[in-house]
């Protein structure tokens, strides 16, 4: 916790960022209808047209409710992030928790605590308003106390674990895949004694989606979670995907290297690492990306890992194994989604430092220590480099509504804007408007603000009698997370498989033009 802490509260004030927008909306609704937070318009696509955010976005309300806080706090950057760092503490515990009740020792415990609190993504998503911590924090605690339920038969755990569990898909849907592993953790129900175990897992579905009738938005259709989640999925996305998979389990997931390390050449002799590479060789020159050949040896033997992983637990026949390794195995369903950054393996990363603690504490302990301390140092190190990275990134955006939005306004002007992200926030929280495809439209005297990297809807060049008032960017080398040109795509693998790179393009660059 102390490390999550030191770590983290440096990026307390950082800017809200990317999808931040969406929850915070949520949030805000939530204090006028808070059965119905995803009961708005929204402008946010390229599409630029107004829609129901029910449409736009996979995810229940709980992420709404959570920042609710914030929202009574005026949108305070820092509450939102403390409220995240609190989520982490809480799965910081649960996660040593967990490890002692599958049988590990004191050292694994705490080691599999330091390596979920170093996880690149898992930091990276604390600093952020987005759901991917409270759905791993929940979720886990979900697991932890079906574990105990099975322990001591109180009524008082078995409720925890269905109310965790039944709320952790109204984070992330894909959670829901945790009730999985419930075979793995309470035993197949063949008598009538185990049958009645089994009330928790059945419990927390019925939560789940009694929740998420009774939240849904009611100017909307009963399937715009469904239909929101398959817009942008497609079986074509599945190559990109599995390769940023991989990637993801070796630069940013723990459990990658601190596997290969400790598997040695039982995993380095096998065929497996070696088929791996190949095929994910040939896979991106499939995809025509041979310029990002090298990185085949970093996605194969991600996938190799993740299948030794499970080879390894089914030669154990040890149901503690494969429910960990099934667990690895959550985000899986989302490679035929439109992109698959490393956010969605946030609630797996307990599983993955759990496994990479036992892994590495098998070898002698002097370098099981050595090894572990330059893991975590390592996996801190990236973190800290991605949040970094964001907060240049995020604050231009809350900056360009300060010097090219906020002033017009204060002035009498009407003000438009053209971008979306954690700058569409700011922007209109400032007073200006967003420009769709719909009427109405910018007039002579109006001022629109475009962005050039955050994502944008109808291009400024469509107002064609324009002059340009003032700019705000940043052209300073530095790490970047979005950049396309430079292969860095920490939130969305469509710019690319790394999560960070040196960049010296630029971070974004802010116009402010007036309408002739």
């Amino acid at each position: 916790m102390l490390l999550a802490a030191v770590l983290l509260l440096p990026f307390a004030g950082k800017a809200f960022t990317i999808d931040d927008t969406l929850f915070l909306r949520e949030a805000e609704h939530s204090l006028v209808d808070p059965l119905h937070p995803s009961a708005l318009v929204i402008v946010w696509s390229e599409s630029s047209n107004p829609v129901r955010l029910s449409q736009v976005m996979p995810n229940g309300p709980l992420m709404g409710w959570l920042l609710v806080p914030a929202i009574l706090a005026g949108g305070s950057e820092i509450v939102a992030h403390l409220l995240q760092l609190a989520l982490l503490a809480l799965a910081l515990f649960e996660a040593a928790t967990l490890a002692l009740r599958l049988g590990c020792d004191d050292e694994v415990a705490r080691l599999a605590s330091l390596l979920l609190a170093a996880t690149p993504p898992v930091l990276a998503m604390a600093g952020t308003a987005m759901p991917d911590v409270a759905a791993m924090t929940f979720g886990l605690v979900g697991i932890e106390r079906l574990y105990a339920w099975r322990e001591h038969g109180k009524a008082r755990d078995g409720a925890l674990a269905a109310l965790a569990l039944g709320l952790a898909p109204l984070a992330r849907s894909h959670v829901l895949l945790l009730l999985l592993l419930a075979p793995f953790v309470l035993g197949l129900p063949s008598r009538r004694e185990q049958l009645r175990r089994w009330w928790p897992v059945a419990a927390a579905p019925v939560l789940t989606v009694a929740l998420l009738t009774l939240t849904r938005d009611p100017g909307g259709s009963s399937a715009d979670l469904v239909r929101s989640a398959g817009l942008f999925s497609d079986i074509g996305n599945i190559r990109s995907n599995a390769i940023a998979f991989g990637v993801h389990l070796v630069l940013l997931i723990p459990v990658g290297l601190a596997w290969m390390i400790a598997r040695g050449r039982r995993f380095w002799l096998s065929p497996l690492p070696w088929i791996a590479v190949a095929a994910a060789a040939a896979a991106l020159i499939y995809g025509n990306e041979t310029r990002r050949l090298w990185l085949a040896p970093v996605a194969g033997l991600g996938i190799a890992v993740l299948a030794d992983i499970a080879r390894d637990a089914a030669a154990q026949r040890d149901p503690t194994r494969a429910m960990l390794a099934l667990w690895m195995l959550v985000a899986l369903p989302i490679v035929v989604y439109l992109h698959f950054p490393s956010k969605y393996l946030v609630p797996c990363a307990p599983a993955a430092a759990i496994i990479a603690a036992a892994a590495l504490m098998q070898l002698p302990r002097a370098r099981a220590v050595g090894l572990a301390a330059a893991l975590i140092a390592a996996s801190s190190l990236v973190g800290v480099l991605i949040l970094r990275a964001d907060e240049v990134f995020a604050g231009l955006g809350r900056r360009a509504v300060e010097e090219l939005v906020a002033p017009q306004v204060a002035a009498g002007n009407k003000v438009w804007f053209n971008g979306h992200w954690g700058f569409q926030w700011y922007a209109e929280r400032a007073g200006a408007r967003c420009v769709t495809t719909t009427q109405p439209h910018p007039a002579r005297g109006d001022y629109i603000v475009s962005a050039a990297v955050t994502i944008t809807g109808v291009p400024i060049q469509a107002f064609r009698d324009r002059e340009l008032v003032a700019t705000v960017s940043d052209e300073a080398p530095g790490g970047r997370i979005i950049s396309g040109a430079e292969g860095a795509g920490f939130y969305s693998n469509g710019w690319g498989y790394l999560p960070w790179v040196w960049g010296r393009g630029p971070v974004d660059r802010f116009e402010l033009w007036r309408i002739r």
